[in-house]
């Protein structure tokens, strides 16, 4: 629960005021009666002994931190029965984000000062032993206090990383256009943060949000470069900042060092790392358009700054803190036309299309047999009743992911978001849960540290609704995820990594043997059968941008469902009837949007615009409800509503992540 306005923390920090919460954590400017001065008071709910040990390690190493481009934490305590507490400097003035906003893109020398500040303090981070990863940087989070000193801030998903490894527990920003492509799978390193930096100082420079990481390592964007929006910057400037966003962090700087020296090298940058903040005498500052920074839009002048939070603690046991600041401005959403702009919170992301163009149909892999495993025996069809009930069907369950007893584990609820039960408790965690047809068992992945978009080295369980029965599914090395159940029970449909890249397979059950759908040249994913079993639907790069396909269950006649010009869409579902498939339409926070099935002219659908993003959704067992995972509120939970939009609802507020939501037939 949130401190008060007035109350005293510890008998030494007074709450002045609430700056930000979420379903994990809170944020505060407070005063510190002993020292009389302001203070940023970061609260973590999350009290486990599990969570405690991360805080405690992590917030002993950021207090450590002395750097003149980073604040300092200067004080971080438990309180039994209440919270975990870090606190550190309250800086005054804008963040970079509030800057473009009053004036619009920065002169170069201005940008490349601010560049060479914030390398320095990278440099200093990832030097750490261990080393630390900041995992967010992004204009809202460079600072330019009121005497002009750059800071960078906000370590709430800073990550320890050991042994010189990537970080991959926990959530991830992704701030589209700011994340490498790494962040969206295999996780962040000191290389991510120059490529976020890159991408930081690209906005500053042109005003505008660089294209997608993930959509360029996927073939469906290209970087726009520096000077066809801001022909005035130098043709070095450009040359350095976009060599430090190449999607491969193999052909970037190696360290934010070299990174700085470049920047440094460019022109003249004064060596105080201070920034001048006003506007120059007698202009007028330009008025935000939609010309300007369209990927992390800009708010709106504030008459009284609130200042900034500076460095917090890392890892899961803060996510929805700085997911809070993330989704503390809540924008409104922004009709999809002529280009797909998604509504967002705190962000809108407008979506480079290209031109459709039909792709060949390769003739599927032949099929392979693998070891086999103790055999899941096959099951009858089971007809779903098709009449509406109160909530969803007869059986009135949820199986969905959850990581409050620490790493992701398979949960079962009712409808309502109540009894909720522990399913698994697997060492390497469990994710993605998939109800087969007679709802009395299910398959899923592991090993899981979190939710994630790829999934190397998983493979999949299926296990009875009991939790008995846990039968290993025979895989080879890569990783097997986004198992999908056929209607007749007979067949897995399912991603793999195993030949190179993610492709979609079939797993017979009645002998363990696989069959690659996917043509050898593309990357495909998450495919769902329709009702009858006949097609599937999934996710592909064939046209240079992710759009639905439906094919048929054996691979041929591949079509596209929709096309690049509506937008990135992902994770399909079926209605029961066969009447339309739902999908994720946009990057970063998705709306949810339909398409009326066997109709060529149909238009795409935007199902609600009232909570976003819409992750994963799924149909009931009668067809009127939407089960789906969201981070609306800074947290992951699963909600429901109906078809068409209405009546939605929340199921759970549990402070630990809950996702991959799958109604139980």
């Amino acid at each position: 629960m949130a401190l008060e306005p007035g109350s005293l923390l510890n008998d030494r920090y007074r709450i002045e005021e609430v700056i930000a919460k979420g379903g994990m954590g809170a944020i505060y400017r407070a005063f510190d009666v002993t020292l009389n001065i302001q203070v940023a008071v970061k609260e973590n709910f999350l009290t486990s002994e599990q969570f405690a040990r991360q805080f405690r390690r992590e917030a002993s190493l950021l207090a450590g931190m002395r750097h003149p481009n980073l604040p300092r934490v200067t004080d971080h305590f438990s309180l039994e029965g209440a919270g975990q507490y870090l606190v550190m400097d309250y800086i005054d003035g804008d963040d970079l984000r509030q800057m473009l906003a009053d004036r619009g893109p920065l002169p170069e020398a201005e940008v490349l000062r601010i560049g060479t500040a914030v390398c320095d303090a990278l440099e200093y981070l990832h030097t750490r032993k261990p080393a630390i990863v900041h995992r967010d940087v992004k204009p809202g989070n460079v600072k330019v206090s009121t005497s002009g000193v750059v800071y960078l801030v906000d370590f709430g998903l800073a990550k320890i990383a050991e042994g010189g490894q990537a970080t991959t527990t926990g959530a991830q920003a992704l701030t589209p256009g700011y994340a490498p492509p790494e962040q969206y799978g295999e996780g962040t390193e000191a290389r991510s943060d120059i490529y976020a930096l890159g991408a930081t100082l690209y906005a500053a420079l042109t005003g505008k949000i660089p294209e997608d990481g993930l959509a360029r390592a996927m073939g469906s964007a290209q970087l726009t470069p520096i000077r066809k929006h801001a022909p005035a910057v130098s043709e070095r400037a450009a040359r350095v900042i976009e060599k430090a966003m190449e999607v491969q962090p193999a052909e970037r700087y190696q360290s934010a060092a070299e990174f700085m020296a470049e920047l440094s090298g460019t022109t003249a940058v004064s060596s105080d790392a201070t920034v001048r903040r006003a506007r120059p005498a007698g202009s007028a500052a330009p008025a935000p358009s939609s010309a300007t920074m369209t990927g992390e839009k800009m708010p709106a002048r504030r008459s009284t700054p609130w200042g900034w939070i500076g460095a917090g603690f890392g890892g899961v046991a803060v996510i929805a803190v700085v997911l809070a600041l993330v989704l503390s401005g809540q924008n409104k959403p922004v009709a999809p036309q002529p280009t797909v702009t998604q509504p967002t919170v705190g962000v809108i992301i407008e979506v480079p299309f290209v031109t459709l163009t039909p792709a060949p149909t390769e003739t599927p892999a032949p099929t392979e047999t693998l070891a086999p495993t103790e055999t899941a025996a096959p099951t009858e069809t089971v007809e779903p009743t098709v009449a509406a009930t109160a909530l969803g069907g007869a059986r009135g369950e949820i199986a969905f992911v959850s990581e409050r007893s620490g790493l992701p584990q398979i949960w079962i609820m009712d409808t309502v978001g109540e009894n909720a039960r522990q399913l698994t408790d697997l060492p390497d965690g469990a994710c993605q849960p998939a109800w087969a047809p007679d709802g009395e068992r299910l398959v899923f992945i592991s090993p899981c540290k979190g939710k994630k978009e790829l999934y190397p080295g998983a493979s999949m369980f299926v296990v009875n609704a009991d939790g008995k029965g846990l039968t290993p599914l025979a895989s080879r090395p890569g990783g097997d995820f986004d198992p999908a159940w056929s209607p007749d029970g007979q067949t897995i449909a399912f991603t793999s990594l195993r030949d190179g890249k993610n492709q979609i397979y079939l797993y017979q059950l009645a002998d363990n043997s696989v069959t690659r759908l996917s043509p050898a040249s593309v990357y495909e994913r998450r495919p769902a059968w329709s009702p009858d079993g006949a097609q599937i639907a999934y996710e592909t790069s064939r046209q240079s941008g992710s759009t639905i396909w439906v094919m048929n269950a054996n691979g041929s006649n591949a079509k596209a469902f929709t096309e690049t010009d509506k937008g990135y869409a992902s994770s399909p579902n079926w209605a029961l009837d066969n009447s339309v498939i739902v999908f994720g339409l946009g990057t970063g926070l998705p709306v949810l949007a339909s398409r009326q099935v066997g109709v060529n002219t149909a238009s795409v659908f935007t199902v609600t615009t009232q909570i976003i993003p819409v992750e994963g959704a799924r149909f009931s067992a009668d067809s009127y409800w939407l089960v789906f995972g969201s981070r609306r509120d800074g947290n992951e939970d699963i909600w429901v509503m109906m078809r068409n939009g209405g009546s939605v609802t929340q199921l759970t507020t549990d402070p630990a992540p809950d996702y991959q939501p799958d109604w139980r037939p």
